[in-house]
C-alpha cells in the first residue's frame, strides 16, 4: 500500500483468505468489462460507466456492510 501523508510504500500482513476473496472480486470485474491494466486503480464501481471507487463510495459501502451487521 501507498501512505497517504508520505506516499511511502509499505508492506501490510492479510490472510490468505483475503487473497481468495480479492482474486474472485477481480475475475468478476473483469468479466463484467473493466480494465485488466495492472496499474489501473484496484476498486471499481461494478455498474456502466466503469470508474474506479472513490473514497466516499467505498466509505458508503462500509457503512452499509456494518449497519446490515450491526456493527459498530
Amino acid at each position: 500500500m501507498i501512505r497517504k501523508g508520505t506516499r511511502a510504500y509499505q508492506q501490510l500482513p492479510s490472510s490468505p483468505d483475503a487473497f481468495v476473496w480479492l482474486r474472485l472480486y477481480q475475475e468478476e470485474a473483469w468479466r463484467a468489462g473493466v480494465p485488466r491494466d495492472p496499474a489501473e486503480k484496484l476498486w471499481w464501481t461494478l455498474r456502466r460507466p466503469f470508474r474506479p471507487l472513490t473514497y466516499h463510495a467505498a466509505r458508503a459501502m462500509l457503512n452499509r456492510a456494518n449497519a446490515l451487521l450491526g456493527a459498530n
